[in-house]
């Protein structure tokens, strides 16, 4: 929420993850609209996806550079219950992957040194059962595709929601 709203504060919430951006007066029904549709499993009392049926003894890496994003992900996955190593960057998490047999691999697709493109790409080579999903705020589809090509088969948009691991999860792991 911001009293004070200049040019290019809405970007660089986006940029640092924020999820929604209100500028004060607002209208009360407008904040519980964003309430209502960021967590939905209050409004019913339950969750539209049940993570109590889910595997529970995952092997889930997550290949990110940005600490912050590193340690959302990892709290995360905590709440639903899982343990997760972390890669700071594409040529550590591919490493990770050819020596140690992981369930899911989480990848950041703009990283320094070795891209998430490349990284999956090795993975998968070396290893074709691998799923990955990737973080990315970027949707466009050219971007798509060439993760698709690198051997991507989800996508998780940045800023991560829980919901949208769950989603996941109950896809891949139910």
């Amino acid at each position: 929420m911001s009293s004070n709203d200049r040019k290019g504060n809405l970007l660089n919430c986006i940029s640092c993850g924020v999820d929604h951006y209100l500028v004060k007066p607002f209208d009360t029904d407008e904040l519980l609209n964003i309430l209502h549709a960021s967590f939905t499993s209050l409004e019913t009392g339950t969750d539209t996806h049940d993570i109590q049926h889910l595997k529970k003894d995952l092997k889930i890496l997550i290949v990110e550079d940005n600490k912050m994003n590193q340690i959302i992900i990892t709290r995360m996955l905590k709440s639903m219950g899982y343990d997760c190593e972390v890669s700071e960057d594409g040529y550590e998490g591919y490493l990770k992957a050819k020596n140690s047999k992981f369930d899911i691999v989480f990848m950041d697709m703009i990283m320094p040194e070795m891209d998430g493109y490349e990284s999956a790409r090795r993975i998968i080579e070396y290893d074709k059962s691998y799923l990955i999903a990737a973080f990315t705020a970027d949707n466009m589809p050219e971007s798509r595709k060439k993760a698709e090509l690198s051997g991507i088969k989800e996508f998780i948009p940045k800023p991560v929601r829980i919901e949208d691991l769950k989603k996941l999860f109950s896809k891949y792991f139910s």
